[in-house]
């Protein structure tokens, strides 16, 4: 039977400059883990005021299932949006539109394959509105987050989020194929369609809307098993095919849907 390992100590130090930084309110939140003692809690926060959250990252409060995966981002997603407080900021904290140059154009056409294989251009980004969001399918946490919030928007949006269209552009077209795109997509929604396409192709668009991400592999490391660092945010698409606007990363499922009730 194997048992884990103790703990190793915390230095005093440390805990003090933590308890320093509560105090001070250069943090806010703090997360602990379900079914992982969180044993100097008591000594950071006694006293102080700061909101405390618990994931369950192994998801051992949910049943077994196929939606199990998403209800544990669900859960997760607003335990960490709770404990940030974040659905009291105004709509316009969650505007990103310093990440783009002033006057300079955002989007332009492109030609990459869908999660079924077929063609898709930025044609098809015509009559609807659309939100797009640069990711890929290896991604251990922004990635999954994002889509669970833009897809749970949607919903919140009930018959008028059918207006949306989400799309998903891989920039780890090496790995991320039409079949595992294809399974990657149904975690989260029928609706949301996963894009990839020659690497050439993935620069020319993710430069296109100043996406930015590089392969990152792990010294002596199999190769095969890198990440990918990439900037995040949902990219709004009018019908027209221009580009509205920008929601930075870590905005709310529901902040997203009040935002995109203005457009009509």
């Amino acid at each position: 039977v194997l048992s884990p390992l103790p703990p190793a100590p915390v230095p005093a130090e440390k805990l003090l400059q933590a308890r320093s930084k509560i105090r001070n309110g250069s943090v806010r939140c703090i997360l602990t883990e379900t079914g992982v003692v969180a044993n100097h809690l008591s000594l950071l926060t006694d006293g102080l005021s700061v909101n405390i959250g618990e994931l369950d990252s192994f998801g051992s409060h949910f049943q077994p299932g196929p939606d199990l995966y998403v209800q544990m981002m669900d859960y997760n997603t607003g335990v960490i949006n709770d404990c940030l407080g974040r659905e009291d900021l105004p709509k316009n904290v969650y505007l990103d539109p310093g990440e783009q140059t002033p006057g300079e154009a955002i989007g332009g056409p492109f030609m990459l394959t869908d999660h079924f294989g077929r063609l898709v251009t930025d044609k098809d980004l015509l009559g609807k509105y659309h939100i797009l969001f640069f990711g890929y399918t290896f991604c251990p946490d922004i990635c999954p987050t994002s889509l669970q919030v833009l897809t749970r928007a949607l919903k919140i949006l009930g018959d008028e989020g059918n207006r949306f269209i989400p799309w998903f552009i891989s920039v780890d077209p090496e790995r991320d194929k039409a079949e595992k795109l294809r399974e990657y997509v149904n975690y989260f929604s029928q609706n949301l369609v996963g894009l990839t396409g020659s690497i050439s192709m993935i620069e020319r668009v993710a430069k296109q809307y100043q996406v930015s991400y590089e392969k990152v592999m792990e010294e002596g490391g199999d190769p095969s098993l890198y990440t990918m660092d990439h900037s995040a945010g949902l990219f709004l698409i009018g019908p027209d095919g221009r580009f509205i606007t920008k929601f930075a990363n870590g905005i709310t499922s529901q902040a997203l849907a009040d935002c995109l009730q203005e457009y009509r």
